[in-house]
């Protein structure tokens, strides 16, 4: 018996409800860390917006595809692009299949035939979903801070969405613009750096000489925030020496920075662990999901088998009535008799029936053009042979 709408609606939105709690790797330029959730709405509303500039796709699809594509991560989490294996995107299938069975009938088979779409790319629509997905994340980092980046992302923001938006005109300009604010982010952020240690340097004034350890520290210094440039940065090379105050400054600051980066990569470490423990936790849930939708198919393979079985013996019985009318009509009018009324007026009342059987097969909008065809057929033969019978005075 098929769960009542409401019941697996509400189930089926309590999973995908956890889009909004999952994290993505973004952190907005509010300072919050960007949701599933989010990403999916505005490549939707991206999709929704580019209607007019794509008449020959059917974007309706395509904002389908946009609002389920991460429905798997509901379950496994959100893994950036460049640290996903194909182990992990194995593991989002079926999580996905997992979800999807829980939509009945039409509404679970739409979805099934999405997502197969969107994973063979093949379709306009499928690589206009893709090509979305990718900028809408170039674009959300481009709005967030640039200090959070990882040195390979400054070379990803210009590379990651460039091959799905080919072939898309509107889509390349907005990868182009997108481009040009990521070269011009980095730019600002490699000369600030330059600009703090030109600071530093214009302070070496009326000092006393460093020691060797003291040069040895202020280039050290300079090499840290060197490396924290996305690209070469001038090193710091004092050709004054620096105030004892000045050093201590310093030294604080390198210890500043230190310390917050110990802190960060700690926040890291504490948010892939429990990244990983959602994973297996919800792997396990998508586990039990499956053999749940295994026993639910077995047990519907048995009923219809025994619906088979049962539709079998009732044509077997309906037969073996069949024959014995036939034998009986025989024996009461003779062959003749039965051939040249009895048996018409038999196939007419069939022919009626069927005809009013396929009526309402087509009132409930179901299939039901050849049950009326056929009992046409049968009327149309029966009058005709009616109308022989009596012009040739047979009756």
């Amino acid at each position: 018996m098929e769960r009542p709408q409401a019941e697996w609606l509400i189930e089926f939105l309590e999973k995908a409800g956890k889009l909004k709690s999952v994290p993505r790797h973004c952190i907005t330029p509010e300072g919050v860390r960007e949701t599933v959730a989010g990403h999916c709405w505005r490549v939707s509303l991206m999709a929704w917006l580019l209607k007019e500039e794509l008449p020959d796709v059917d974007m309706e699809k395509v904002i389908h595809m946009c609002l389920l594509h991460d429905l798997g991560e509901a379950v496994t989490g959100d893994i950036p692009a460049f640290e996903k294996k194909e182990q992990d995107r194995n593991v989002e299938r079926k999580a996905v299949d997992g979800l999807l069975s829980m939509l009945p009938g039409k509404t679970g088979e739409e979805a099934k035939v999405l997502f197969a779409e969107m994973n063979a790319l093949k379709t306009e629509e499928a690589k206009l979903y893709k090509a979305l997905d990718k900028l809408e994340a170039v674009i959300a980092h481009n709005e967030s801070d640039i200090s959070p980046w990882l040195p390979l992302e400054y070379e990803l923001q210009q590379t990651y969405a460039a091959e799905s938006v080919k072939g898309f005109p509107i889509l390349e300009e907005i990868q182009r613009l997108a481009v040009e604010k990521t070269l011009k982010k980095s730019r600002k952020k490699k000369r600030g750096g330059i600009r703090r240690m030109e600071e530093e340097k214009n302070n070496v004034e009326n000092s006393a000489e460093p020691t060797g350890d003291q040069v040895a520290d202020l280039q050290s210094s300079g090499d840290q925030a060197a490396d924290a440039q996305p690209s070469a940065a001038v090193p710091l090379q004092p050709d004054k020496p620096l105030s004892g105050k000045e050093l201590r400054r310093q030294k604080k600051e390198a210890a500043a920075a230190q310390k917050a980066e110990a802190a960060a990569q700690k926040a890291r470490e504490k948010a892939e662990a429990e990244a990983q423990k959602a994973r297996q936790k919800e792997e396990s849930l998508a586990a039990k999901l499956q053999r749940r939708q295994e026993k639910k198919e077995y047990r519907q393979g048995v009923r219809q088998e025994r619906g088979q079985e049962i539709r079998l013996l009732w044509h077997i019985v309906e037969f073996i009535m069949l024959v014995t009318f036939i034998v009986l009509a025989i024996d009461q009018v003779g062959l003749y008799g039965f051939l040249f009324v009895w048996f018409f007026i038999a196939l007419a009342a069939a022919s009626i029936v069927l005809l009013l059987a396929g009526l309402i097969r087509a009132f409930r909008k179901k299939r039901a053009g050849i049950m009326i065809l056929v009992s046409l057929i049968g009327i149309i033969g029966c009058i005709a042979w009616f109308i022989f019978l009596v012009s040739s005075k047979l009756i």
